[in-house]
């Protein structure tokens, strides 16, 4: 009766297990990203993969992308690049993104892959700036950068950019017209909303986006008060 009762092994619980070390690893992946880069890439990179939390795995690809940015990746940018689609998705533009940014070679075309995926997220928003801001921009990449733009409510800043494109290669001049004319409308401009929708009309290449086109330039007929115009 008086001895103590002897203590019960430690539950498989309570013992360090791989998210432990797999969360250890991502840490100090960020923490040496900088003084070492090509060790931190060797630590991240086997963490993008399903099957660990979304934490770890968004993480490791920050690190990568601190890597990226840094121009420390080394030799490791094609497994690296390969890589990229296993992290969520908004880790992965992200680092898709660190990637056409550093690219010596193929930097436009690889912020424009990145633009034809997805306009719509802030590294969209990033490559649209980042192609804008170069000298001399093919009309395909200018017109991407332009939806990016008018994606994220910069109307202003859309439009100039829609007017250059117009008739270049690869762009669908009835699209690009079109939104040239809901940057109007979203300023409240109908009567210039009206002009470029009409040339919208003008060009789109079939009946049922002719028809969706109607609908817009009814619309800002009838918002500019002019009924009769709005009724097809």
């Amino acid at each position: 009766p008086d001895r103590l009762p002897r203590p019960a092994p430690p539950s498989a619980a309570a013992v360090p297990g791989p998210a432990l070390a797999e969360l250890a690893a991502v840490r100090l992946a960020t923490v040496i990203a900088s003084a070492e880069p090509a060790r931190s890439v060797e630590l991240a990179l086997p963490l993008f993969g399903r099957g660990r939390p979304t934490a770890v795995r968004e993480a490791a690809g920050d690190a990568v992308a601190g890597v990226v940015v840094g121009k420390g990746e080394g030799e490791r940018r094609a497994a690296i690049a390969a890589a990229a689609p296993r992290l969520p998705p908004e880790a992965a533009r992200k680092l898709e993104l660190a990637l056409a940014e550093t690219d010596a070679n193929h930097r436009w075309q690889q912020l424009e892959r990145l633009l034809a995926g997805s306009t719509r997220d802030l590294p969209a928003l990033a490559a649209a700036e980042a192609l804008l801001a170069q000298e001399e921009l093919p009309p395909r990449g200018r017109y991407l950068a332009a939806v990016a733009l008018f994606d994220h409510g910069l109307y202003e800043r859309a439009a100039p950019e829609l007017e250059k494109v117009l008739g270049g290669d690869g762009v669908p001049g009835h699209e690009a017209a079109f939104l040239r004319g809901r940057c109007a409308f979203r300023r409240e401009r109908w009567q210039e909303a009206i002009d470029w929708y009409r040339r919208a009309l003008a060009l789109a290449p079939g009946e049922p986006r002719r028809a969706e086109l109607a609908l817009h330039l009814g619309r800002a007929h009838e918002l500019a008060g002019e009924l009769d115009a709005a009724v097809p």
